[in-house]
Parts: structure tokens; sequence; C-alpha cells
């Protein structure tokens, strides 16, 4: 399964990990480079940096009509 969570704090963090863990296909989109380096140096997942609110972001993302994302999650708290 295709899994896009927006969001590395910390429970987007381990949800990541978990279905990383799992062997799902995760895409991480975070905006703040701290979190976003935690997640590039310690999971197994792709990494997209920006507000994943923004519609470039989510299209980097392969977010587009009809991809194959199976879930879109957002997980980030302000």
């Amino acid at each position: 399964m295709r899994v896009v969570v927006v969001g590395a704090g910390e429970v987007g963090f381990n949800v990541a990990n978990n279905l990383s863990d799992l062997g799902h296909d995760v895409i991480v989109l975070e905006n703040d480079d701290m979190r976003a380096a935690k997640v590039e140096n310690d999971l197994d997942v792709m990494l997209v940096r920006g507000n994943g609110a923004r519609p470039p972001v989510l299209e980097e993302a392969g977010i587009v009509t009809k991809s194959n994302v199976d879930i879109l999650d957002s997980l980030h708290k302000p």
C-alpha cells in the first residue's frame, strides 16, 4: 500500500515508521527542517520537504488525479 503522511511530528513520525516496517511504501511530507532531517536520517521512506497543504508539494509526492496513493493522512498539528 502507498501511504502519504503529512507532518512528521511525534505521531506522524511513528505512523510512518510503523507502516514502513510493515513493508508499505511511505511518503512523508514535512516543512520543518529538524523534523525532515530526523525522517531522512532515521526512516526508510521517501521524504518531500514542503507544506503538505500546497498543491505543488502534493504533486511532488505523486498525489495527482488518479494517482496510486492509497491513503493520505494529515497528522500535522500547528
